[in-house]
Order: structure tokens, then C-alpha cells, then sequence
């Protein structure tokens, strides 16, 4: 635009004077000096302001572009901002519902471990009394020897390893799914309600009289371990070996025992019960782990023997196959009382059993309280071994009255449901 300036301007000087280029009339040359001089000051004011104008076009552009650039990358940051929020706020809430409770109580086709339940229940139970918030699905091991009723099975303890000491205690779990019986290191899965029962973190119902016990949902057979030990009577056995056995609980073992020539089988005992041969095979079922032990004697001196078994129901004396036991509070201040899950005897409490023929053996099928403590057994007459846990306890002897003591620690108790005594024919 400038350069046109230039160029027409000449042009129009020669056509209002007359003259041409260079060439001025003497009245006219002072002027157009003036004039041109004003001309050349105009075209360069002009030029000037036109530059200017462009500069600040340029700017102007250059203003417009830096706001919509920056109009722009402000709108896409909040645009990516809000998306990048309204994704965080998504998965917020998909994983844990917005900012609200995540706990894994767990389910019954995916149950979590013992430590984890654990782990909920210092969270929810820090207090006697308090429950976990919902049910809770568990799996593990039973390390215990739990108590079978007809309804339910009681004092399962659940760990996640069976070389774990501790676990979780459940303290009544219902049948149901097909689960019937529940038998050490087998695998469960179990639901129910945690508690803080003065101090002690249990799975049971939420308060007394109430119904909600916790339920069996699964139940896989366990792998057990029974130690076979015989005498130098034996000369063979079948069924079993001599030495460490991994048997599969439920499974029945049927054995069979050669004796080396001028001796016969005195007995053959499987978890402390002993057993009688039927067409010369002694059968029981895997429950555990548990020993299996064979003794022989000289022939015709091996005294044959009969079993009495009891189940017991009351606190009552009961008597069975000529055998009489009673249970007393000795010089305890407690009697023996029976509850649902079986007979609870205090410190200091007795059992007395006679007979008329001569007792040779008996066996308890002792069972931890709760969380109470393991109390301690003696016995007036004969030999008596006591477990440190729930498990079996044998006397052997030669007696007709044997009078069993629990021991005087405070607030130790024991439990008991099942028993054998064996005695001469």
C-alpha cells in the first residue's frame, strides 16, 4: 500500500503544475518545498503509522493467539483435569464405593484365610462383646479334636498351617452342606459371626439364646499321620506298616496281625480305644492323627477282655456291660455339670469307676473347654497318661475301682463326652 503512495504521487504533482519532474514554478517552489517536505513527512508518518498498525495487528494476533492458545490449553487441562478426576472418582468408587467400607469378608466360593479373619475381628472386635460387622467365610485347617453332636460340631480350632500354634476358635458350628463330621487336619470353610467373648476371639452366635451359629460350608478330608508301633511278638502285619503312616481321614483300616511262633495278640489299639477282631481283623477309622499299637504274649496267658464304650448325656452316674462311673465335686466347689456340648468338670472334681471283673485299661477322649485351660488328671491306682491338649488319656492297671482327680488349677476345666474301659471276662 505504501509503495502505490509513492509511486502515484509524482504522477499527480506533474498534473497540477504543468511541469515535469524536478521542475517547479518560482511561486509555487517555496510551497511545494513545504509541501513536499509535508508530503514526504505525511508519507512517512503514514508509512510509520502503518508499520505501528501492523505492529499492533501483529500483536493484536499475536494477543488473540496466545488467548486462544491459552483458552484452549486452560480448556483442554480442565477438560483433561475433569477427566482424569471424573476417572479417579470412577475407580474410587468401583473399588470401594466411593471412600466407604472395602473390608473382604470374605465369600463362599472365595473364603479368606484365618490371619485375615483375625485381622478384621482386632479391627471390629477390640472390645468384649463386639462383633464383626457381617459374617465372615474362613478356610482353613482344623488343628483340633472337635466334639461331634447330632446337630452341630463344637471347639473346632481353624489355622491357616497345622504347624501354626494359634488359630481362630470356633466354638459351635452347624451342620449343613453334607457336612456330618469335622475330624483334625481336615480343610473347612465356615461362616459366621467373630466375637470378643471376654477376651477370647471366637466365632459363635451373637449373644446368648440367639440362633445365628455360625454354619459349615465345605469340608475336604485331611491327610492324617498314625505312628504303628508292635512288639517282637509280631511277625508281620497288613493293613498298616510298622512306623509313620499317611492315611486319608474317613478311610477304614482294616488290619491284620501274624504273630511269631508261641505267641498271640494281646491287644491291638487304635487311637486308645481298644479293638476287637472280627474273623481275625481289627478295623477302625482314620480320625486324625493318632497311634495304632499291637502287643502280643505267650500263648495261654493272654487273658481275654471285653470293651465297655460310653456316650455319656447327663452329669448322672451311668453303668454299662456291669461297668458303673460317677462323677462327683470331690473336694472342688463346683459339681460336674453337663451342657450342650458335653460334661464340664471343675477343679478338683472326680470320676470313679468300679467293676466287678478286674479293669486292665481306660481310655478318655478328653476336650478342651472353650478357651478355658487344659486342666490336669491323676489317678489313685495304676499308671495314667495325660494329654496337654484335647486328646487321648490312658491308664493301664490292674484294679476294680479307679478313682480319676482333676487338678487344682483356678479356673482350669475339661470336657467329656466319650470313654472305653476295658476289663477281664
Amino acid at each position: 500500500m505504501n509503495k502505490k503512495l509513492f509511486i502515484l504521487l509524482p504522477a499527480a504533482l506533474v498534473a497540477l503544475t504543468g511541469c515535469k519532474l524536478g521542475e517547479f514554478p518560482t511561486s509555487q517552489k517555496e510551497s511545494s518545498e513545504t509541501s513536499e517536505s509535508s508530503s514526504s513527512s505525511s508519507s512517512s508518518s503514514s508509512s510509520s503509522s502503518s508499520s505501528s498498525s501492523e505492529s499492533s495487528s501483529s500483536e493484536s494476533s499475536s494477543s488473540e493467539s496466545s488467548s486462544e492458545s491459552s483458552s484452549e490449553s486452560s480448556s483442554e487441562s480442565s477438560s483433561e483435569s475433569s477427566s482424569e478426576s471424573s476417572s479417579s472418582e470412577s475407580s474410587s468408587s468401583s473399588e470401594g464405593g466411593g471412600g466407604g467400607d472395602t473390608t473382604n469378608y470374605g465369600t463362599e466360593d472365595a473364603p479368606i484365610s484365618v490371619s485375615a479373619a483375625l485381622a478384621i475381628a482386632a479391627t471390629e472386635c477390640a472390645s468384649d462383646g463386639d462383633l464383626t460387622a457381617q459374617r465372615v467365610y474362613v478356610t482353613g485347617y482344623v488343628k483340633s479334636v472337635p466334639s461331634i453332636k447330632s446337630t452341630y460340631i463344637s471347639n473346632i480350632v481353624v489355622v491357616d498351617s497345622l504347624s501354626d500354634s494359634e488359630g481362630l476358635l470356633v466354638y459351635s458350628a452347624n451342620k449343613a452342606n453334607g457336612v456330618t463330621t469335622c475330624i483334625q487336619n481336615d480343610v473347612v470353610v465356615i461362616e459366621g459371626l467373630i466375637k470378643n467373648y471376654g477376651g477370647t476371639i471366637e466365632m459363635t452366635n451373637s449373644a446368648q439364646g440367639q440362633t445365628d451359629y455360625p454354619t459349615f460350608v465345605s469340608r475336604e478330608a485331611g491327610i492324617s499321620t498314625l505312628n504303628v508301633s508292635v512288639d517282637e511278638g509280631v511277625s508281620s502285619i497288613s493293613g498298616l506298616t510298622s512306623g509313620q503312616n499317611s492315611e486319608t481321614n474317613d478311610t477304614v483300616i482294616s488290619l491284620s496281625v501274624v504273630c511269631a511262633t508261641g505267641k498271640v495278640v494281646a491287644s491291638v489299639k487304635a487311637y486308645g480305644q481298644t479293638l476287637i477282631a472280627s474273623d481275625g481283623v481289627y478295623s477302625f477309622t482314620v480320625a486324625g492323627d493318632g497311634d495304632v499299637v499291637i502287643t502280643t504274649g505267650d500263648e495261654g496267658s493272654v487273658v481275654e477282655t471285653a470293651v465297655a464304650n460310653f456316650t455319656l448325656s447327663s452329669a448322672e452316674a451311668v453303668t454299662v456291660d456291669g461297668v458303673t462311673v460317677t462323677f462327683a465335686k470331690g473336694s472342688g466347689s463346683s459339681n460336674p455339670a453337663w451342657y450342650a456340648n458335653g460334661l464340664r468338670l471343675y477343679v478338683k472334681n472326680t470320676i470313679t469307676i468300679t467293676s466287678s471283673k478286674n479293669i486292665t485299661e481306660i481310655s478318655f477322649n478328653w476336650e478342651k473347654q472353650g478357651s478355658k485351660t487344659f486342666n490336669t488328671v491323676t489317678a489313685n491306682v495304676g499308671s495314667y497318661t495325660h494329654p496337654t491338649s484335647a486328646g487321648v488319656g490312658t491308664w493301664t492297671g490292674s484294679a476294680t475301682t479307679v478313682v480319676f482327680t482333676l487338678g487344682d488349677t483356678s479356673g482350669a476345666q475339661l470336657q467329656l463326652n466319650t470313654f472305653s474301659v476295658t476289663y477281664e471276662k
